[in-house]
């Protein structure tokens, strides 16, 4: 009996040190995955942190100070964290790029891009989409991307010390707080017309600058049978004109001389490759300007109407445009590689 007992305690005992080491070598386990996973979590709320900091200091300095919140993350297409959203409490939005902190888009008459869009990845300004079960959508019109047709990824290097640049931009912004940054806006608003779709964007930013230059130049610039959206962005559909699609940028000039002549308008269309400092000038005369984008890298380019710029030494160089989207007031990099050309009027 003693035996029989003694038998049975060693036996509970070991029972008792396998289920205690399987146990350990579990919480070990799962300790890694969660301290893993805990890291994750705090590089990202130390990301968003050093992007909120230098998203106030950008309203800052260009005087629209405000609140921002509902940081959001964005994917490259790579699907690597890449940049963040946050909402303007006074209207708009303002993107921040998480590894050089640089800010590639910001909008002050729009809400985000991303609203209700669970896994949103960005590929530099005006390039929204998103990604479900690894295959990439469009948010303009939900087709598929495939990612091999993408001639350039929007992906720039991490800076390591954020605190030191974070320091230097506060320092900048100390030495220059009784200078303001130069910015420039057309003396009258474009019409927020929207695109039709269907690849029509060079038609809308063609039908835009008209009604501009009807508006403040001369009234001669169209009919009054032309003057409504539905009519005007038709009018430049017409394939005598800009055309029904997708359009290069010889073809817009063409339309638009063409367009000229057909209504004896005295004005001619130029094509010139990008260029800030003509953007600038033209600006200064309160005349807009149409500028080809690379827009998506997809294979797909995209029209838009400069009405305004942003020079600041702080901030850097912007071009405040209107993307025929139905709103004005959108801020771009100037310096992006994907601005193409432009077409502008003589007069």
């Amino acid at each position: 009996m003693k035996r029989s007992l003694k038998l049975f305690v060693l036996l509970l005992a070991l029972v008792i040190i396998f289920d205690t080491v399987e146990v350990s070598a579990a919480s070990v386990k799962n300790s890694g995955i969660n301290l893993q996973l805990a890291n994750d979590i705090c590089e990202w709320e130390e990301d968003v942190e050093y992007a909120q900091i230098c998203a106030e200091i950008f309203l800052s300095n260009i005087g629209r100070d405000s609140d921002i919140q509902n940081p959001k993350i964005l994917y490259n297409v790579l699907g690597e964290k890449e940049a963040c959203i946050f909402d303007i409490v006074d209207g708009g939005y303002i993107i921040v790029n998480i590894n050089d902190l640089s800010i590639p888009e910001v909008s002050f008459e729009s809400s985000s891009p991303y609203d209700k869009i669970e896994v949103p990845v960005y590929n530099g300004p005006l390039k929204y989409y998103y990604m479900v079960d690894g295959l990439l959508f469009s948010t303009n019109d939900g087709s598929m991307i495939s990612i091999g047709d993408a001639n350039d990824i929007y992906k720039r290097e991490r800076i390591e010390d954020k605190e030191a640049y974070i320091k230097g931009k506060k320092k900048n912004k100390i030495k220059r707080s009784r200078k303001k940054p130069i910015e420039r806006q057309l003396k009258g608003q474009l019409v927020t017309w929207k695109n039709p779709g269907n690849g029509a964007c060079g038609a809308t930013a063609a039908a835009i600058t008209l009604r501009y230059y009807h508006d403040y130049v001369s009234s001669d610039y169209i009919k009054p049978e032309f003057l409504s959206e539905s009519a005007m962005l038709n009018k430049m559909r017409d394939l005598r004109y800009v055309g029904p699609g997708g359009t290069y940028d010889y073809e817009v000039k063409r339309g638009i001389n063409q367009y000229f002549w057909d209504y004896g308008i005295d004005n001619t269309a130029n094509l010139v490759d990008y260029s800030f400092y003509t953007v600038r000038a033209w600006i200064n005369k309160s005349r807009p300007i149409i500028v080809w984008l690379d827009a998506d890298y997809f294979k797909a380019e995209h029209w838009v109407v400069i009405h305004g710029y942003s020079d600041d030494a702080a901030n850097g160089q912007y071009l405040i445009v209107n993307a025929g989207w139905g709103y004005n007031g959108l801020w771009i990099e100037a310096d992006s590689h994907s601005l193409m050309t432009m077409v502008y009027f003589s007069k």
